[in-house]
């Protein structure tokens, strides 16, 4: 399995944020960080859609409090600027701060 690994590196620390730093630093990828443009769930390219073109995937309560969304290219899955991503933005902020 060892010779199957061309590019690797193993996080020293326990944490999982100073891991992300370790990670990035190693592999100098500071300057190509695109968050929410990548499909979760296969890793797709994320693109603009028309709320009017997904509307029946939307559950009610989505409908009414958000207006913009990303399709994934490939797998087709849906997704928002949730009430999460406030928090996600916030720890990429703190991330980068690091990495200056």
């Amino acid at each position: 399995m060892w010779r199957a690994v061309r590019h690797g590196y193993c996080p020293r620390s326990h944490d999982p944020g100073e891991q992300m730093v370790e990670v990035l630093r190693r592999f100098d990828l500071a300057e190509v960080i695109a968050p929410f443009t990548r499909c979760p769930a296969c890793n797709a390219m994320l693109r603009p859609v028309e709320k009017r073109d997904i509307l029946e995937q939307l559950e009610p309560l989505t409908r009414i409090h958000y207006d913009e969304f990303r399709r994934c290219a490939n797998c087709g899955k849906v997704y928002w600027s949730g009430s999460h991503v406030s928090k996600l933005e916030a720890r990429l902020e703190r991330i980068q701060g690091r990495l200056q």
